[in-house]
């Protein structure tokens, strides 16, 4: 609502608001950590608001989660539920510039830890950069979008850039298990009800939401991955050195090429002619002419420091897409607000 009221102000009037706004920031009434809306709104765009509600009342909280399909008991270091916070934010981006944040973890159950993950590795000006899920994200706004810039763990390079959009906000009220389905889909409380994993009695506190919303890669992202075309010596690897496809040799030599899910198990294959080589970063790359069935990731092959490794392509202008626990395949992502997680954690 106030959004839609500054657009009918005046030029003169709008400019006396930001003067006004940028006054009170400076001197530190520009934000308000814990009352959920910033002084800001007043020039936000819709979907910069809807960001905003969220990241300045505790962040933008995703829930995790691994229980035992069908019901039985739970095992720390096996099963688990914890709640990965984007760190929130204390300053608006619109009047400060670029803001910083830190990421969380919080486990929801005192008996079961949070899971230790591989980190996520990607390849940027021909170097391979490691990006943990603490790792840092800088926010800020272009035009009416929201933009965040994924760091690596040196805290510096961007690896990855994604533009926010077509936000929306449900209201999440009454018995937990009685959550609207598409709620459900991302996080099925019925399932853990009926599995007694989960109290039917639970109840949402006042307050609490979902929120949906779009991510757009904003730039090709190219993700790194082991090389498992021999599944007799491959082993995992969780740094800047990812297990080769071939030790001193061409992209070409690799052809035909597979790669196994395990021992006994092939998954994909590749002929030379499923793709082409093109100089990517400096380096020689090989890129399949079309992605994976259903998804919009592309196989890649590249030659670095005289090896052939393995990895990942997603375009730019790519709407990313979101596995949800009922198996759907969806192009939103869905977040919670911090009341909302406090109500699982009770």
């Amino acid at each position: 609502m106030q959004s839609r009221q500054v657009t009918k102000t005046s030029p003169l009037l709008r400019m006396i608001i930001l003067i006004a706004v940028a006054a009170l920031n400076a001197c530190g009434g520009g934000s308000s950590k814990g009352g959920g809306v910033n002084i800001a709104n007043a020039i936000l765009s819709p979907d910069q608001q809807a960001f905003e509600n969220q990241e300045f009342s505790g962040g933008t909280q995703s829930l995790n989660f691994n229980f035992p399909y069908g019901g039985g008991n739970l095992v720390n270091d096996t099963n688990y539920i914890y709640a990965g916070s984007s760190g929130g934010l204390i300053k608006s981006p619109l009047l400060a510039g670029p803001q910083t944040q830190a990421p969380t973890q919080t486990s929801l159950d005192s008996n079961l830890n949070v899971p230790i993950f591989y980190s996520s590795r990607y390849l940027v000006g021909g170097h391979v950069y490691t990006r943990a899920a603490t790792a840092s994200r800088k926010i800020s706004y272009v035009g009416t979008a929201v933009q965040v810039d994924y760091l690596a763990d040196d805290n510096t390079t961007a690896v990855q850039s994604s533009q926010l959009s077509h936000f929306s906000v449900v209201p999440l009220k009454g018995y937990m298990g009685n959550s609207v389905n598409e709620f459900q889909a991302y996080a099925p409380f019925n399932q853990w009800i009926g599995a007694n994993n989960f109290s039917a009695t639970a109840k949402w506190i006042t307050g609490s939401n979902y929120v949906k919303h779009q991510r757009t890669f904003l730039a090709d992202t190219y993700f790194v991955q082991d090389c498992v075309n021999d599944p007799s010596v491959y082993m995992p690897t969780n740094g800047t050195t990812p297990f080769p496809c071939l030790t001193g040799g061409t992209i070409a030599q690799i052809f035909p090429v597979v790669q196994w899910n395990g021992p006994g198990h092939p998954g994909e294959a590749e002929q030379f002619t499923d793709g082409s080589i093109l100089t990517v970063q400096g380096m020689p790359m090989w890129i399949s002419t079309l992605p994976f069935p259903g998804t919009s990731q592309y196989r890649t092959y590249y030659q670095l420091g005289g090896n052939v490794y393995t990895g990942l392509l997603v375009k730019s202008g790519t709407t990313e897409q979101f596995s949800m626990t009922d198996g759907a395949i969806t192009n939103y992502a869905i977040s919670m607000n911090q009341i909302a997680v406090s109500s699982v954690k009770q």
